[in-house]
């Protein structure tokens, strides 16, 4: 399984791997409307520095900021902290998305052989769940948190693959410790999964070999333990930040993340619609089989409902030109069910449906070998047009890296202020300096700028101050002397600033230390 997972990354793209020490894989060739990437890397380099915790000394010096209100649980970037920290930037990262990729492959492998596929079933479930164009989707944009589902897929296999007998039952250790990881990872993920692990365990528990009193004692047992580690956790990572995730957003409103369009959910319902159909045509053949029925009709009926779902509140439409269906799906879900409201992205079912058909469809085309001998045939052909696919479905960019060359290698003690203090990409992408140069930075986060402005009239801080109002369009007149709650080092991000913008700032440091200048930033130490 692990050779097909990797033979379905790597063959439809090559420069994935060939670009592991020289690039970042990117939805886009300019950094400063990159988001998502470097919160992700940030938090990778503040743990590889020796930072944990919910506070953070890297953002709105000298004061620091809480992370946990935008990133409750760090766990994943946690665990590719030592990687990054042993190899460093790119390659670190660039291999701890691999591995993402490869175990995801594993898991729905897993999830294949235990309901009933056959080791060459397992292998085609291995590397078509490792190629989900969706999950590369997610990978390109920086979001390893939202791709990685090894854990929650694991879960389930291990827990339900437990009710078939003592001797398995052992497993359901394991996949309790998966399912700890998945919540603490994503808690979303083992949400999304519910159907195919209700389906599956309903089928284990009906149809399992005798005694029917012992499959349901395993049952209450591995339920009761299940929903005890969820307990535990939502006690222990999610105190007090689940109901900021579930607060009500209102349907209709263009700006707010119910208006999110479904270009995406069609391009995952494209690349997987061959799947789909080669689902539909195996199954009304093996009307007859009763072994693992329930095993693969749970993991294609827990697809379908995901690909619903998916389709958001106006189905085949633009969500920001019309009003929800009232009967669609996903509108249900976010009315009927609060605690999914924090999960208001209809890409991200989508993303769980295309890791699901694989098991189906590994469990169906074995069985299809047994009775006609073409599974085999139709197997390889089925991973031969997946990867058709994934070759044209690309990276839109390999960002070279470092994306910032002044930036990198440059060490300095004080606090450092980047300019303009608010970027104007996405939410994360003022992390960037942070990444390339670690170092203090005095810039506020997103949420937080109306408080640091108030806060910053009662501080020592003349040359923030003067920062702030180039940044509100305010004229400045230059030098300005730094005070005691200045920071040391200016960063001029020359591509974010016109040249008017350009001259203003540099008249507010003149006199100061140039310490790096090029064509993407000036660096000056002012005090």
């Amino acid at each position: 399984m692990l050779i097909a997972a990797l033979a379905a990354i790597a063959l439809p793209r090559p420069r994935l791997l060939t670009e592991l020490t020289r690039s970042v894989w990117v939805p886009t060739g300019d950094p400063y409307v990159i988001g998502d990437l470097w919160g992700s890397l940030f938090l990778t380099v503040r743990r590889s520095r020796g930072e944990g915790g919910c506070h953070t000394a890297f953002l709105q010096w000298p004061d620091g900021a809480d992370l946990c209100r935008d990133f409750p649980n760090n766990l994943f970037t946690d665990l590719l902290a030592p990687l990054v920290g042993a190899v460093g930037l790119p390659l670190g990262f660039n291999l701890g998305m691999l591995a993402l990729l490869v175990t995801n492959g594993l898991a729905v492998g897993l999830a294949a052989r235990l309901a009933g596929a056959g080791r060459w079933g397992g292998w085609l479930a291995a590397g078509l769940g490792a190629a989900s164009p969706m999950v590369f989707y997610e990978v390109f944009a920086g979001r390893p948190v939202t791709a990685w589902w090894a854990p929650a897929i694991a879960a389930t296999a291990l827990c339900v693959g437990s009710l078939a007998s003592w001797r398995r039952w052992a497993m359901l250790l394991p996949g309790l410790f998966c399912l700890m990881v998945a919540l603490r990872i994503y808690p979303y993920g083992p949400a999304m999964l519910l159907p195919w692990t209700a389906l599956w365990g309903l089928a284990a528990l009906a149809r399992g070999p005798a005694p029917w009193w012992g499959r349901a004692l395993r049952a209450a047992v591995g339920l009761g333990a299940a929903v005890a580690v969820a307990w535990w956790v939502s006690r222990t990572e999610y105190a007090g930040v689940l109901a900021r995730w579930t607060r009500p957003l209102p349907f209709g409103d263009a700006e707010s993340r119910w208006g999110l369009a479904t270009a995406s959910v069609f391009q995952g319902l494209v690349h997987w619609h061959g799947i789909a159909l080669l689902l539909g045509g195996v199954a009304g053949g093996l009307v007859s089989a009763r072994r693992w029925r329930g095993a693969w009709a749970a993991a294609l009926l827990g697809a379908l409902a995901l690909l619903a779902v998916g389709l958001g509140p106006v189905p085949f439409g633009d969500p920001r030109q019309g009003q929800p269906l009232p009967g669609a799906p996903f509108t249900w879900l976010m009315e009927q069910v609060e605690l999914m409201r924090g999960c208001a992205r209809p890409d991200r079912y989508v993303i769980a449906a295309s890791l699901l058909l694989p098991v189906a469809a590994g469990v169906l085309l074995a069985q299809a070998g047994r009775l006609r001998r073409l599974g085999p045939a139709l197997g390889v052909a089925l991973f031969a047009a997946v990867g058709v696919f994934n070759h044209r479905f690309q990276p839109t960019a390999y960002l070279a890296w470092p994306p910032v060359e002044g930036l990198s290698g440059l060490e300095v003690d004080g606090g450092v202020v980047d300019a303009p203090l608010f970027f104007a990409g996405e939410d994360q992408a003022h992390m960037l300096p942070i990444v390339l140069m670690p170092a203090p930075r005095a810039n506020p986060m997103r949420g937080e700028r109306d408080n640091w402005s108030t806060a910053l009239h009662n501080r020592d801080a003349p040359l923030l101050q003067a920062l702030y109002a180039l940044q509100q369009g305010e004229p400045v007149a230059g030098p300005v002397a730094p005070g005691a709650e200045d920071p040391e080092v200016v960063v001029l991000h020359l591509q974010l600033l016109d040249e008017g913008q350009r001259e203003a700032h540099r008249a507010l440091v003149a006199g100061a230390e140039v310490l790096e200048e090029d064509a993407q930033v000036e660096v000056y130490r002012v005090k």
